[in-house]
């Protein structure tokens, strides 16, 4: 059967129920922009830290200690010897067979066909899926999974101290990329794959696994940042705010204090840029389906429906640019705003008084 594309009435139709969603985005669209301003940033609560040496005087504060890191060894028991690594997490997938729509019939029912793709998660009736009746189903013989250290310590100024292993999150820390013989058993490698069967890294067929690595590693003869919440010889997390702005952080970074304050600013402020631009894709989003109707409307118009239609979207991501920007200036900025606005208050006022009286 062939896909039958949807009559202009159809599609007005879909585009008001759209309206719905777009009511919901544009006001979450602020909210996260707020967050996006407000949130509590390891940069800024980090700022006055104070060295695990001068601990007794945090008062309150964050508090850091540079040298040398050193944990309990960490491997896959299945596949990777034991290592120097603070995060290791296997991915596992296997070739199967998957249903995937491709449209609907003049009924309005769904057509579906069978497709082969790598997945962490094959579903074990496929068979009696439609589209994809009397295909055998694949179950992968590992799951994805992680390890941590029992156990983190950084030893400085002649004084070791324990760290939560649990709640340490690096910045800026080498990535696991993992070779053949750091494995326990022979695999094949392509790319950043490790194929269970040779013949499956040049030819994908059904049945087919792999598994990748992914994690956090370090050089036990580096010097390494770590930045909490300090008490009893320990460091744990720091915790700042509360409700949602609220985060609590326990980080660790390459190089000394103001190499990881490096780090910690950079991560803040990527992570300020996602949260900005996807606050100004929710509101350009909620824009074009609270307007959809109308949308659909102009498209219909010969020779210039597509690209008046186009063109108005183009606005409306301008428009959310703009609006969120401005909020986000106003709520992260208010006091230069406000600053900004009495000076040009007292400037006209000023030019008002000063200006000749009239004959």
């Amino acid at each position: 059967m062939s896909d039958q594309p949807q009559t202009p009435w159809e599609k007005i139709k879909s585009s008001i129920f759209g309206m719905l969603i777009g009511i919901v985005l544009l006001p979450a669209s602020f909210f996260v922009v707020y967050q996006a301003a407000h949130r509590a940033q390891a940069s800024e609560v980090f700022k006055d830290a104070v060295s695990a040496a001068n601990a007794a005087s945090a008062g309150g504060k964050g508090v850091y200690a540079t040298g040398k890191l050193s944990s309990s060894p960490v491997g896959d028991p299945d596949f990777v010897r034991p290592g120097n690594y603070l995060s290791l997490r296997r991915s596992a997938e296997v070739r199967a067979w998957k249903q995937v729509k491709k449209g609907e019939d003049s009924n309005k029912k769904a057509i579906y066909e069978c497709q082969l793709e790598w997945t962490s998660s094959p579903t074990s009736s496929i068979g009696s899926k439609d589209g994809c009746e009397g295909k055998p189903s694949y179950t992968a013989s590992y799951k994805g999974t992680s390890f941590s250290p029992d156990s983190v310590s950084i030893a400085a100024d002649g004084q070791t101290y324990s760290v939560n292993p649990g709640q340490l999150a690096g910045e800026g820390m080498p990535g696991v990329k993992l070779s053949k013989d750091q494995l326990t058993r022979d695999l094949t490698q392509e790319g950043d794959y490790f194929y269970l069967d040779a013949s499956c890294a040049r030819n994908e067929n059904a049945g087919c696994e792999r598994v990748s690595f992914s994690g956090t590693t370090y050089d036990p003869a580096a010097d390494y940042t770590v930045i909490g919440r300090f008490s009893g010889g320990a460091f744990s997390e720091y915790t700042a705010g509360s409700g949602t702005t609220g985060r609590s952080f326990l980080k660790v970074a390459p190089g000394n204090f103001k190499a990881a304050m490096k780090a910690l600013d950079s991560a803040d402020s990527k992570g300020t840029m996602w949260y900005f631009f996807g606050a100004t894709g929710m509101f350009w989003l909620g824009l074009v389906l609270l307007t959809g109707p109308l949308l659909q409307l102009i498209s219909f118009i010969p020779v210039i429906g597509g690209f008046g239609k186009g063109l108005i979207q183009f606005v409306f991501a301008v428009v959310a640019f703009v609006v969120m920007g401005l909020s986000f200036l106003l709520i992260e900025y208010w006091y230069l705003v406000l600053l900004l606005v009495v000076a040009v208050a007292g400037f006209l006022i000023y030019k008002k008084k000063s200006a000749p009286a009239a004959a």
